[in-house]
């Protein structure tokens, strides 16, 4: 699966262990189940940073890339402004789009 993942945590370079690329298929621990998904989209990401470098992490278009699979984003990042990501994939254009409604510059 073509994803963004963590492939070795580095406590003093938190980016240092991101790879975007083929996930390895993940090893079912006996008694789970798998479930399988599609057509959903879901977006969570957990940063562990000062609030300067998780404002990065957010904002900043060239990290942003890293972690959401190769999208661009384009936003003013005002209030009531839009967000997009957009992405080619396979020869398939995605666009995903999103409105500011509350933004508190370095405050997360």
């Amino acid at each position: 699966m073509f994803a963004a993942y963590c492939q070795k945590p580095h406590s003093d370079d938190p980016m240092a262990g991101l790879v975007l690329g083929d996930r390895p298929e993940p090893k079912i621990p006996e008694g789970w189940v798998r479930v399988k998904v599609s057509h959903a989209s879901l977006n969570r990401h957990d940063i562990f940073n000062t609030i300067d470098e998780a404002w990065k992490v957010l904002v900043n278009p060239e990290i942003v890339e890293k972690y959401m699979l190769g999208s661009q984003q384009l936003s003013d990042w005002q209030k009531g402004s839009s967000i997009i990501w957009k992405k080619d994939f396979n020869g398939r254009k995605f666009v995903d789009k999103g409105e500011i409604l509350e933004i508190t510059p370095q405050r997360v």
